[in-house]
């Protein structure tokens, strides 16, 4: 018989290594277990000493929560969705023997204290820990059949686990405390457990069902991200439509008027007024400047973008730099290219404008390539709280995880650089 001081240990140990184990099984880390090790034996052995169950449950939570965003570096919402998850499915498993274990004392109590003392705690530990491990391993096989992971928007859920989780520690710590009290005429003054296992099966199963209203939440979220992008791209496919039929119109009268102006340049010519004629040529060359796009990148899209946030720069007074060296055969969408860079360009002007007059503006942008890798680099003018993280680069890291690709900034005293690195490599030689 496993003495009673030993047990409280050897279930807490069973628990919290149990925890551990499907917490790296659903971040999709279990081949890094073995980091959390040093930390299982103290943990196991705090779980094993008398506190509240209120105290114990939030100890759990912080702990693998921590455990799963510094130790498997892993996405902080996942880690909170899935420490919660797992703690609820063993407050529940817990409270589920509990229950059962309170209506099979109800009638066997009379005479047989001696008993169920020494047999009734193993019993109850071994069965909650093998419905524990049969409802996480259920959670785990359901999980693994979705390629949607938690995300910010499952914080509305993390709200409601939060919810029951405050219920099921109700119960543990009102009901099923180490104290159980017996009338002498009516025996157990507790007869809802019934009731209370009911309540909690209805809960446990309120967390499975969880789990697809989770997936419905971030399919949902990830459709409207979708439509956003499809919206911006259809906005930038109307804009350079728009631009091109502008210059095409200015480009057909030119070539109307062309005649009459050399007419023009001819007579002063003629008559020798030499000045006039060079000062005619000139308003000529500025007419013919403005009929195409003062960047040719081979994106014709692009081509349009950049003249909009060159005027842009200079209404706005700042000095904008542009190296485009990409060949058009790189194998980027042109699409691609404008989303990324019309929502990198948009963060630097929103840093420009936190600056004051007095302040140096400027923007750098430099694209080229590098191997089989196309760099993008955006460097622009920076104050410490002029940082906007928006639905801007959440769209530029969706567009840039088509091409396997990778993105940093890096700030300094007075400048911020956006560096981007797409993979064009596995990508078609033309596009």
């Amino acid at each position: 018989m496993i003495s009673s001081l030993w047990l409280p240990y050897l279930s807490g140990s069973l628990e919290i290594s149990l925890a551990f184990i499907f917490l790296g099984k659903l971040l999709e880390k279990q081949q890094k277990i073995f980091i959390l090790l040093p930390i299982m034996l103290p943990i196991c052995w705090l779980f094993s000493q008398s506190m509240l169950v209120s105290l114990k449950v939030l100890l759990l939570v912080t702990v693998l929560f921590l455990c799963g965003t510094f130790l498997l570096k892993t996405d902080k919402t996942a880690s909170l969705f899935y420490a919660m998850l797992i703690t609820e499915i063993m407050q529940l498993c817990f409270g589920l023997v509990d229950s059962l274990l309170a209506l099979a004392f109800t009638y066997t109590y009379h005479g047989h204290l001696s008993f169920i003392s020494q047999w009734f705690p193993l019993i109850g530990d071994s069965l909650a820990l093998i419905t524990t491990a049969f409802c996480c391993l259920t959670l785990y096989r359901l999980l693994k059949k979705s390629t949607n992971k938690p995300t910010v928007t499952t914080l509305p859920l993390i709200i409601l686990l939060t919810m029951m989780l405050s219920i099921s520690d109700y119960i543990c710590h009102t009901f099923y405390s180490n104290t159980i009290i017996i009338a002498e005429s009516s025996g157990i003054l507790c007869q809802n457990h019934g009731q209370l296992l009911s309540m909690q099966l209805l809960m446990l199963f309120g967390v499975f069902a969880l789990l697809p209203l989770q997936q419905i939440v971030t399919q949902y979220t990830a459709i409207k991200t979708d439509n956003l992008t499809l919206r911006q791209q259809n906005y930038l496919q109307k804009y350079y439509v728009r631009q091109a039929q502008t210059r095409y119109q200015m480009t057909r009268s030119f070539r109307h008027d062309l005649k009459n102006h050399l007419v023009i340049i001819k007579g002063l010519l003629e008559r020798n007024e030499l000045t006039n004629a060079r000062n005619y040529l000139a308003e000529m060359t500025t007419t013919i400047n403005n009929l195409s796009f003062p960047y040719s990148t081979n994106y014709p899209l692009l081509d349009a973008l950049l003249d909009d946030k060159l005027s842009l720069a200079k209404s706005e007074g700042i000095a904008m730099e542009i190296s485009f060296n990409v060949p058009i055969s790189c194998g980027v969408n042109d699409t691609d290219l404008c989303l990324i860079l019309n929502h990198a360009l948009t963060q630097s002007f929103y840093a420009c404008e936190k600056l004051t007059d007095n302040q140096k503006k400027f923007i750098h942008l430099s694209a080229y390539l590098q191997g089989e890798l196309l760099l993008i680099e955006i460097k622009n003018s920076f104050i410490s709280d002029s940082f906007k993280e928006d639905v801007s680069l959440t769209t530029i890291q969706q567009t840039i995880e088509k091409y396997n690709g990778l993105m940093s900034t890096a700030n300094d005293e007075y400048s911020s650089c956006l560096t981007i690195l797409l993979n064009i490599s596995q990508q078609s030689c033309c596009r």
